[in-house]
């Protein structure tokens, strides 16, 4: 029988991924012993190396959804390892991180976006690492450091406007969010905003009774001159008037 499963031979492919081969259930039968046991299933290690491979291959012009293919994980997950929000890993995510890396670091991915979101974040390409692994270690970028700027970029800001990225993938740089925030606002309230965006907040409730993630919004906007959407009174025509009045 063929599994259908899109990630094989782990613990975690067999509970999210629903894999049932042999290797699968092998894993997860050992994972449930170890943790009956009280041992640690699940060695841990500094996520320095993992993070900046992620961080070198977008230098490169991968983008998180590529790379997410290739792995066979999802893009929440290499986004993780990007952003460095967890100060170590496993030992399986930095094998697969590691592999991915060997693959890709000396092929261009081609993605302009990738190529934006390393540049403002001044992320480093992988010849620029002596010693990737070393959390001592600095990347050497040459004498001309990238310069700061505050312009938004329109890619970034024209998917935002259409509902292809949320709060979380561009509220990093300021003035992307500022400027998706005033297209918005000349279509949309701000709490229909916080929805299209799911903005953090979105469903706690102030005693006003709009959410935390509308005030963010509406702050936002005062802090910013943007005025907030006003909704046109849609008012009859005058012989729907007369009509409606004669039948009254």
């Amino acid at each position: 029988m063929t599994c259908a499963a899109t990630k094989h031979g782990t613990a975690s492919a067999y509970t999210a991924h629903r894999c049932r081969c042999a290797t699968a259930r092998e894993a997860w039968r050992l994972y449930n012993k170890r943790r009956r046991e009280g041992r640690n299933p699940q060695h841990l290690t500094d996520s320095t190396g993992a993070t900046r491979r992620i961080r070198a291959l977008v230098a490169l012009g991968w983008n998180f959804r590529e790379l997410a293919r290739r792995a066979g994980y999802s893009r929440r997950t290499v986004q993780d390892v990007a952003y460095a929000r967890r100060p170590v890993i496993t030992l399986h995510t930095d094998r697969w991180v590691h592999d991915l890396y060997e693959q890709l670091s000396g092929t261009p991915g081609g993605s302009r976006y990738a190529l934006i979101v390393a540049g403002r974040y001044g992320w480093a390409p992988p010849l620029a690492w002596d010693d990737i692994d070393d959390p001592a270690a600095r990347p050497n970028l040459g004498d001309v450091e990238p310069e700061p700027t505050d312009d938004y970029d329109p890619v970034t800001v024209g998917q935002a406007v259409e509902g292809r990225l949320t709060y979380a993938q561009i509220a990093g740089h300021r003035p992307d969010l500022v400027e998706t925030v005033r297209r918005l606002a000349t279509r949309l309230t701000d709490t229909e905003i916080a929805h299209q965006l799911r903005w953090p907040g979105l469903h706690q409730m102030r005693p006003n009774g709009t959410s935390r993630a509308a005030n963010s919004i509406t702050k936002l906007r005062h802090d910013n001159g943007i005025p907030a959407y006003q909704h046109r009174a849609v008012i009859p025509h005058p012989a729907k008037r007369r009509r409606t009045t004669q039948a009254a």
